[in-house]
């Protein structure tokens, strides 16, 4: 029993030299082990590393110049607001996935009114597509019905309340809440003053447009189509154009490709998707153009040829007759530019 009591006295002893030795060490511990080193290091940051869009940061002096307007009689109405890819929809609700189908990559908008009169306002939209290519997509699909082709630019055009135009990898819409005289006046003078200023330097190139005869052209009625053009998954960079003959409207279009035999497999699969999908094939056999293919899905007429590295057709046509007889004058003239 003493053995007993003398070892449980040695155990307690034991603990509290313990723990008198642990309250030293804790008064004299090393202060540098939890103290942030004020000494400045070097961050090596990989050269791929991705920065989501939302995060990218623009010098203040680019963002408020790009819609920094310099004439006394607008007024802004308040600062410039920024949208990327994530926010664009919180804007343009409804209409963002086409600018994010087509490589949007930012939108800078800004309010201005007549100077004294804030009830007379207008707003300015710019949107970096990335490219001229990009931004000659949305400004020829966006554009407004009943518009009219203006002379501000060689790509633009006008309603009664706004303008529309392109500058290099930039598409513009100036809109105003009214569409009286002086509006008018306030978003062209706008307008003018923007292109003045080399935002882009670089600008579109649209080689397709040098295949399209002029005559019975529907000015401005050029559009291109980056994807999926008529519904045909190997239908890209196709460009359209809109032609009044006979007081008929008919469309025609082209595609560049890079070789011929690439064209001329073009052509034939684009008649083998019509008649897979519900189209009856066409016999244009007697009609003397070399590879032409036609088609009638449900009363719209399309024909389709090659010629060189060109893919050419008319597409939806109501008539035909006009239908075949585009597609000769077509096929004629892309000869004539490829000799």
């Amino acid at each position: 029993m003493r053995y007993e009591t003398t070892i449980s006295i040695a155990i307690i002893l034991l603990l509290l030299c313990l723990s008198g030795i642990l309250l030293v060490k804790q008064s004299h511990y090393d202060k540098t082990l939890f103290t942030v080193p004020t000494q400045t290091r070097t961050m090596t940051i990989p050269e791929k590393l991705e920065i989501p869009q939302e995060e990218i940061s623009f010098p203040q002096e680019t963002e408020t110049g790009l819609l920094s307007i310099p004439v006394k009689e607008i007024s802004p109405m308040g600062e410039m607001e920024t949208f990327g890819p994530q926010t664009l929809s919180d804007k343009i609700d409804g209409k963002a996935d086409l600018y994010l189908e087509e490589g949007f990559v930012r939108l800078y908008c800004r309010r201005f009114s007549l100077a004294g009169n804030p009830s007379l306002w207008f707003e300015c939209y710019l949107y970096d597509m990335g490219n001229p290519r990009n931004a000659f997509v949305v400004y020829s699909n966006q554009r407004r019905p009943n518009s009219r082709t203006s002379s501000l630019a060689p790509f633009s055009y006008e309603s009664d309340n706004a303008v529309y135009f392109i500058q290099g990898k930039y598409y513009m819409e100036i809109v105003s809440g009214k569409s009286d005289t002086a509006m008018k006046k306030a978003i062209q003078t706008v307008a003018q003053s923007i292109l003045k200023r080399p935002l882009d330097t670089v600008q579109v190139s649209l080689p397709e447009i040098t295949y399209f005869p002029a005559k019975s052209l529907v000015q401005g009625s050029y559009k291109l189509y980056a994807h999926n053009a008529f519904g045909y998954d190997q239908f890209s960079n196709v460009m359209t154009a809109v032609y009044k003959l006979d007081k008929k409207e008919i469309t025609l279009f082209i595609i560049l490709q890079s070789n011929e035999e690439k064209a001329k497999k073009t052509a034939e699969g684009y008649h083998a998707f019509m008649v897979e999908y519900g189209g009856e094939s066409w016999d244009v056999s007697n009609q003397n153009l070399p590879g032409l293919y036609g088609g009638d899905l449900l009363g719209d007429y399309d024909l389709v040829f090659s010629r060189g590295k060109v893919v050419a057709g008319v597409h939806g046509a109501k008539d035909k007759d006009t239908a075949l007889k585009m597609a000769s004058e077509l096929y004629k003239y892309i000869g004539s530019q490829i000799q």
